[in-house]
């Protein structure tokens, strides 16, 4: 029993890893508010029907339609796929806070896997292991497999494309053949998907087509396999989209903020809990890894044409190209596509090149192991305890101030509620599954982007409050700021009864 125990520790370790993962996932994972992001998801692939203005109508049902869903994906600026994913998992599994966001965590699951998988193959079952504990306790691949939007799954796509990319490309460079049917429609299965998921896939997958051309080049049998077995397979189930994504090229993104010459350092900031301090413990032992990359090749006399083919000098391109494409883009370009998030397509490159540094620390495998689970343990503590991760909202409270609004409110006296919002459903979602009857009948956000919006808005509240004898009047806004005119206008018709401020929503109590 001791025998085996010891011949299967790393698998145990692997399967404990992926449990405490899970569980990391999917624990908590209706505890926050969904928000804008997630209830636009929720809004494309759920509901029946779209007004004239092109805006969401309060129905939908078992005659949901995907065909919908994919058209009104054009107003998310991101591919499909995702919301086709939720359209169909909703409709056999509800649409509650948590059933909207299972899939992500359940793809969040797959990429600890996948991960070691990878570090295994480059490297060794040791780095595959610290890679795949990066990925199940740090912050930013929990949050993202916590959130209905299609970072998650993106990322798992991302490794998984890359894992069956490396072995490709291994089998073709050694023995001028393509590997079995299995990988090959593993891949063109996970690149086809990344490129409907999101536009930084359908750039990675590019990428990665770019790197193979470029290393194939003297190779005209390699370079006609990949062409018909691999991209032009991926060209062909993306074809359909691309007069979509052509149009969306033109528009420009102007939430986004340009990236600064310090991008690249948040980034990596991102990438591990958002902690200074993890900062510059990693980026030291990133300094250390280059240094026994240099020192060891050097030693070596390994030809410089080799070293382009190392498994560090290829996790560097991965972590740093997609950066440099995404920067340069957004500095020169008229729009910037530049957020943290869009790279977690990077986000493994980090992992397994920190996992390589770690094992080539010239110590013993006692201290090392220590290590590990000293490094480990501290990102687990700082997520828990200092970032207060499953206490701490910092999501947009659309709950909480909903049911602000039902628990103050006498069920027997009229009730207008202005919902001021990119869609009044937002808050419609949560007024139904709390059993109420309220509905946020008028969203004035729209009227205020067009001449005499302000007073056509002003006009509807008092024609309301005289032709249904209104008694109350709600105003609920998830902008940080909402129009001080209109609040204004509110003040000086109305009686202020109370004002509650909730994490980006605000919400005004106003009697006649």
């Amino acid at each position: 029993m001791t025998h085996w125990l010891l011949k299967k520790q790393k698998s145990i370790l692997l399967f404990s890893l992926i449990i405490a993962g899970a569980f990391l996932r999917f624990y908590g994972l209706d505890h926050q508010s969904l928000w804008n992001d997630e209830l636009f998801t929720w809004k494309c692939s759920v509901s029946d029907r779209w007004n004239d203005d092109g805006h969401a109508s309060w129905e939908r049902g078992a005659n949901s339609s995907v065909t919908k869903t994919i058209d009104t994906a054009i107003y998310d600026i991101h591919p499909p796929g995702y919301l086709i994913l939720i359209h169909y998992f909703c409709k056999y599994f509800g649409d509650s806070e948590y059933m909207l966001r299972a899939p992500s965590a359940f793809f969040g699951v797959l990429s600890i896997l996948i991960i070691f998988f990878i570090g295994k193959h480059i490297y060794s079952e040791q780095e595959g292991l610290l890679a795949a504990a990066l990925m199940a306790f740090l912050w930013c691949p929990i949050y993202f497999s916590q959130e209905a939007r299609t970072y998650s799954i993106l990322l798992f796509t991302t490794v998984l494309s890359t894992y069956c990319w490396i072995i490709i490309l291994q089998r073709l460079y050694t023995q001028n053949q393509l590997p079995n049917l299995f990988v090959i429609v593993g891949y063109i299965a996970a690149g086809g998907i990344s490129c409907w998921l999101h536009y930084f896939g359908t750039f990675f997958i590019l990428l990665q087509a770019i790197a193979s051309y470029v290393l194939f080049a003297r190779k005209i049998r390699c370079l006609f396999l990949i062409t018909f077995a691999l991209y032009l397979p991926i060209a062909l189930v993306y074809l359909p989209w691309v007069p979509v994504m052509i149009m969306h090229s033109r528009l420009n993104a102007p939430t986004y903020t340009k990236p600064t010459t310090v991008a690249f350092f948040k980034f990596i900031k991102f990438c591990f809990n958002e902690s200074i301090f993890f900062f510059f413990l990693v980026s030291v032992l990133y300094m250390r890894l280059l240094y026994w990359f240099f020192k060891t090749h050097k030693k070596n006399s390994t030809p410089i044409s080799d070293i382009f083919f190392t498994p560090e000098f290829c996790l560097a391109l991965w972590l740093v190209v997609p950066f440099a494409g995404a920067f340069v883009k957004s500095v020169l370009g008229q729009g910037s596509v530049y957020q943290n998030k869009n790279l977690i397509i990077s986000l493994p490159a980090a992992y397994l090149l920190l996992a390589r540094a770690i094992t080539t620390v010239p110590i013993s495998s006692r201290k090392r192991m220590g290590t590990t689970i000293f490094l480990i343990g501290g990102f687990l503590y700082h997520l828990l305890f200092v970032m207060d991760y499953y206490e701490r909202p910092v999501k947009q409270q659309f709950r909480e101030g909903v049911e602000y609004i039902i628990d103050n409110t006498d069920p027997n006296e009229k009730t207008f509620i202005i919902g001021n919002a990119w869609d009044k459903d937002y808050y419609n979602y949560y007024f139904e599954k709390k059993g109420s009857s309220l509905r946020a009948s008028f969203n004035p956000i729209y009227l205020f982007f067009h001449p005499g919006g302000l007073k056509r808005a002003q006009q509807r509240v008092l024609n309301e409050i005289s032709d249904h004898a209104i008694k109350h009047v709600w105003f609920i806004s998830s902008f940080d700021s909402a129009p001080q005119p209109f609040v204004d206008f509110l003040n000086n018709h109305l009686h202020l009864v109370d004002y509650k401020h909730f994490i980006h929503i605000m919400v005004w109590r106003y009697k006649k």
